[in-house]
């Protein structure tokens, strides 16, 4: 996004709901399928203003809520 590495961080909700209760080598597996849903998320933060401080360690922080 406008070519700036931030950190992208998920609260247990957004885990969840993402990996839809899987653990292990299967969580791994099914959040690297939400790839787009996380990149959806991520973009429509970014674009309202969440990202913090990006002179001081960037991060967008996702919840359940973000991800549609």
């Amino acid at each position: 996004m406008d070519g700036l590495l931030f950190a992208v961080e998920f609260d247990s909700s957004a885990l969840i709901k993402l990996s839809q209760g899987q653990f292990g080598e299967a969580r791994i597996a099914a959040l690297e399928n939400q790839r787009g849903r996380v990149r959806a998320a991520a973009q429509a933060l970014y674009d309202n203003g969440f990202l913090n401080d990006a002179t001081d360690d960037p991060r967008l922080v996702i919840s359940a809520l973000d991800i549609v």
